[in-house]
């Protein structure tokens, strides 16, 4: 991540102005947004403290504040599947035992919350503490509830991986890394809102899922 030092680039712009924001009550979405726009303005990947995360990942906590509007929960499921990802990209096994939990009575699709589960599940398989199977049965039900796309790299990476699948694993990987440079070289050509998306989203910043998947390849 190399910001482009020949001009005010935009997305740095808007990183420094969410960096300026008071910190308010800490929660989840301002712990992230404030890595992103970090992440952002360094040019460097910054994660948010993970001791952090843990605590406001606990499972009396992930959830509180009930009933929130739709696109809150929207928010805050995000929120939660950047950590599980994270999780998995660092190995941590109690935080990866921990979401699973989270994510058990969270109020969201059940598409999503077998989505999430079985993720994590595939963090766990290494140490023999994998839930439950992955099956292709799962993966079918998946794409057809629209969690899982099979016409994205990130979604075909995700299923080589369940299936055991090094070699399309490591293709769809590759295609996922790609798509992400392409993406963040758009960052100095986004302006206004446009920019404002880009930060809306700094798990992706952050390159989590694609961490998390590296991760799991590296174990097939």
């Amino acid at each position: 991540m190399k910001p482009n030092d020949s001009k005010e680039f935009a997305a740095g712009a808007v990183a420094r102005s969410i960096l300026a924001e008071p910190h308010g009550a800490m929660n989840l979405e301002s712990v992230w947004s404030r890595a992103g726009a970090e992440s952002v303005l360094s040019g460097r990947l910054t994660d948010p403290p993970i001791t952090t995360l843990k605590e406001l990942t606990f499972p009396d906590r992930a959830w509180d504040n009930q009933p929130w509007p739709s696109e809150h929960v929207l928010e805050r499921g995000q929120c939660l599947s950047d950590c599980h990802l994270l999780a998995i990209a660092v190995h941590d096994c109690a935080w990866l035992q921990q979401m699973h939990q989270v994510w058990e009575d969270a109020p969201v699709a059940f598409e999503w919350r077998l989505l999430s589960q079985l993720q994590i599940g595939l963090g766990l398989r290494p140490q023999g503490l994998q839930p439950r199977v992955w099956t292709q049965d799962d993966s079918d039900f998946l794409i057809e509830a629209d969690a899982l796309e099979r016409d994205t790299p990130a979604g075909r990476a995700w299923v080589a991986l369940a299936a055991g699948d090094a070699r399309a694993a490591q293709i769809a990987v590759g295609e996922y890394r790609a798509e992400l440079e392409r993406w963040q070289n758009g960052w100095n050509d986004a302006v206004g809102e446009g920019v404002r998306r880009i930060l809306g989203y700094p798990g992706r910043v952050l390159r989590v899922e694609l961490r998390a998947l590296q991760a799991l390849l590296s174990g097939v």
